[in-house]
């Protein structure tokens, strides 16, 4: 499965930042249920964004 998540973000030194990020993800199946009950089908749409955006800001900010 795929998804992908794209941040724009303006730092404090007023560089602006562009990235397209694609990930590659496969969840374990015996995990599914729970996920799909919890969270719902749409799991990737609602969960990955959020968590690749705050992941990528930190290694963006790490590399400037």
């Amino acid at each position: 499965m795929t998804a992908q998540c794209m941040l724009h973000s303006l730092f404090t030194d007023l560089q602006n930042v562009h990235i397209t990020l694609r990930i590659l993800f496969r969840p374990k199946p015996s995990v599914l249920p729970k996920i799909f009950s919890t969270i719902g089908e749409d799991y990737d749409e609602r969960i990955l964004p959020s968590i690749t955006n705050e992941v990528l800001k930190a290694v963006v900010v790490s590399k400037v």
